[in-house]
């Protein structure tokens, strides 16, 4: 049992090393082209050192008197040269900037269609549909491209039967270029006197 124990802690190093080389590696391959920083050398030898920026700008190795941060950056230098290697960032998220377009559209009045003008680049989190009473009326949610009208997009329809709302949730990203935008529209058979009311919410991306 005690060789057994022996095997797997030496097999357990191993991977976790394998694992930090890898997670380094691609570190300085995503990394090759950035700003270089400065970090302090503590004459030791790993393959790298773990730190955190303080406040004012100076640098401090984690260990025992500098626990690991619960949040924030963690930046990774060499202990030879304090060669900046690449940035960690984990447990925190970046504050969201959403933008929400809205329209509404009486149906014994005409057909609703409605084309956002979010003019950034923006991922579509939902499209939410409501009528004022049941209708029965296709609904359909289109991809409005900026190239051209050829490059047009259903992205969902949906034969309303005596119904009055509808939501749409990408399943995977959905993300609009600067000049792309969603279309709505709805049919009016029978021009019911009834008013829908369109909300699309996405989130402005950098």
């Amino acid at each position: 049992m005690r060789n057994y124990i022996t095997k797997e802690g030496k097999m357990f190093k191993k991977l976790a090393l394998a694992v930090l080389l890898s997670i380094l590696f691609i570190c300085r391959l995503a990394l090759a082209d950035s700003p270089q920083k400065t970090i302090p050398s503590d004459g030791i030898t790993p393959v790298a050192v773990m730190y955190i920026e303080n406040a004012d700008g100076t640098y401090s190795r984690i260990n025992s008197v500098t626990p690991f941060p619960m949040t924030g950056t963690v930046i990774l230098g060499s202990p030879v040269d304090g060669t900046y290697i690449g940035d960690i960032k984990f447990g925190e998220s970046l504050p969201m900037t959403l933008a929400r377009k809205e329209s509404t559209q009486d149906l014994g009045a005409g057909a609703l269609s409605y084309t956002t003008n979010f003019a950034a680049k923006t991922r579509v989190k939902h499209i939410l549909f409501k009528a004022s009473g049941n209708i029965t009326q296709t609904v359909t949610f289109t991809f409005d491209s900026v190239t051209a009208g050829t490059y047009d997009t259903i992205l969902a329809s949906e034969d309303l039967v005596t119904e009055a709302n509808y939501v749409y949730i990408p399943g995977e990203d959905l993300i609009l270029a600067s000049g792309d935008e969603i279309l709505v529209a709805c049919t009016n058979d029978g021009t019911p006197a009834i008013d829908v009311y369109v909300t699309v919410v996405g989130e402005l991306l950098n």
